[in-house]
């Protein structure tokens, strides 16, 4: 079986080893995106690990360059396997060994299809009644938070993400009050479409004085606000009613006390 090598196509040097650098790039609602890049012969490679403050999911992308020209892309779990998935990429080019169309080149979903497939949230499937949307509402954030660090020629691709991911979140039907809010925050930041509407209903910020004037003036945002604002939220209130419930042993009455 053939080893697949970095060097020249026909010669017998050993592959030379990739170098990797690194830098971080503080996100908006303390999410965070990682810009990882190396050179193989004339490809220029990146990895770019995308992960909103809850840090699930990663959305982890992964391209291979040269001349500017994008020459392979795909989605995939971890910066490690990001990388194995450039290196392969560029060694294929550099051998002229041809790829599998099927899989993009090195067997990784590609963009639109990031969020299908996925882990939802590292949790087990159907442990949560809305997993999928959970996680696809962290994957949203995680998106935006790229979109945000993207340095200049990135952000068409961060904002496909988005709205790639905004669809499947318009899709799901919530089946539980965590799911409602969720659909809740999405539907009022698509209404709003404002920057102040982003850092408070994506990021989590506080909201500033735009967003205040906002939901001042529009009683139909303004009434969608009071349910879902930290400290005062449907799901909390509920919640809260329930815990404060007394248990209904054997001799609950609902009769008031005299």
């Amino acid at each position: 079986m053939p080893t697949i090598t970095n060097a020249p196509e026909g010669a017998n040097a050993p592959a030379t080893p990739i170098v990797w650098t690194t830098r971080h790039l503080p996100g908006p609602g303390g999410g965070s995106v990682t810009i990882s890049a190396a050179q193989v012969g004339p490809y220029a490679l990146e990895v770019h690990d995308s992960q909103s403050r809850t840090g699930w999911p990663r959305i982890v992308l992964w391209t291979v360059e040269r001349d500017g020209k994008r020459l392979g892309e795909g989605v995939l779990d971890t910066t490690d396997d990001g990388k194995a998935a450039a290196e392969w990429k560029a060694r294929r080019l550099l051998t002229g060994t041809p790829s599998d169309q099927n899989t993009n080149g090195a067997g990784s979903r590609v963009i639109p299809a990031c969020v299908n497939g996925m882990p939802p949230r590292g949790r087990n499937p159907g442990l949560h009644p809305d997993a999928e949307l959970l996680f696809a509402w962290d994957a949203f954030q995680a998106a935006a938070t790229a979109y945000q660090c993207a340095p200049d020629g990135e952000i068409n691709r961060y904002c496909e993400m988005v709205g790639n991911i905004g669809e499947r979140i318009e899709a799901f039907k919530p089946k539980t009050l965590e799911g409602v809010e969720i659909r809740l925050r999405y539907a009022l930041t698509r209404y709003i479409d404002a920057d102040c509407a982003w850092d408070t209903l994506v990021f989590g910020d506080d909201p500033n004085q735009d967003f205040h004037d906002i939901i001042d003036n529009d009683p139909f945002v303004g009434g969608l606000w009071g349910m879902i604002q930290p400290g005062d939220r449907l799901v909390d209130r509920i919640g809260r009613h329930r815990r404060e419930q007394p248990n209904k042993g054997p001799g609950y009455s609902s009769a008031p006390s005299t």
